[in-house]
């Protein structure tokens, strides 16, 4: 799939740090516009989860920018295509998909915690978290779905 010339391979895969990695990461998404986490792992022989360190590294770096490193379906049973974009426009449906994915796990996470409240001592640490987490959750997703009540 890698048809740009590719950075260069520096340090064995186990001395090159998550900063490091995102940092190479990074130039090989310049100089190639579509790639999967199998050609990361076969260029720079990382690991899947160097791979997912160096991928999620760069998407904290990106939260103050338009830049956006979007991922794609690649056919079925086929490893998702990331590329790097750089408008919304670009990654649109992108965010669509992840701001749902989010909502998900929203609710897991609120219907978890609240369990945990539930079943936890009140005055642990534990339980006082679980606790600040539900109500937190449960606030933000009834204004979650008032927008989207409002919508109809």
């Amino acid at each position: 799939m890698t048809e740009a010339p590719l950075p260069p391979k520096i340090a064995p895969p186990y001395k090159v740090k998550a900063k490091e990695r995102a940092d190479l990461l990074f130039d090989y998404a310049v100089l190639n516009p579509k790639w999967t986490v199998d050609d990361i792992q076969a260029h720079f022989g990382w690991s899947r989860p160097q791979v997912n360190g160096a991928i999620r590294y760069m998407r904290e770096t990106f939260a103050d920018s338009s830049i956006n490193l979007i991922c794609t379906p690649n056919g079925q049973r086929n490893r998702w295509l990331y590329e790097l974009v750089g408008t919304y426009d670009d990654s649109k449906e992108y965010v669509k998909y992840r701001v749902g994915d989010a909502e998900s796990r929203l609710l897991v996470i609120e219907s978890v915690t609240h369990s945990a409240m539930n079943a936890s001592d009140m005055r642990t640490t534990t339980g006082k978290k679980a606790k600040l987490i539900y109500e937190t959750l449960h606030y933000l997703r009834s204004q979650l779905e008032a927008m989207d009540d409002s919508v109809l």
